[in-house]
């Protein structure tokens, strides 16, 4: 078996093209990649602080950066 990708540069051809496709059912499989989700601004945003956070515990892990205790933190209110 063969497989062919088709990346189709116009949306509205789609329905035609699936169409044409299915006509050939005897012969081919048609087989469509699921859509990935764009994500928001709040997510994008979300996902980077989550990011710098990791980084920062492994860097603390790695003892390359030191955290304030709960105390420095009041002091500084």
């Amino acid at each position: 078996m063969e497989q062919l990708i088709l990346n189709i540069k116009h949306p509205k051809k789609l329905p035609f093209i699936k169409e044409l496709l299915s006509a050939f059912d005897e012969y081919v499989e048609v087989v469509e990649k699921p859509m990935t989700k764009k994500n928001t601004r709040k997510e994008k945003k979300f996902l980077a602080e989550l990011d710098k956070s990791v980084t920062f515990v492994n860097n603390y892990k790695k003892e390359k950066t030191t955290t304030k205790t709960f105390k420095q933190m009041l002091n500084e209110l």
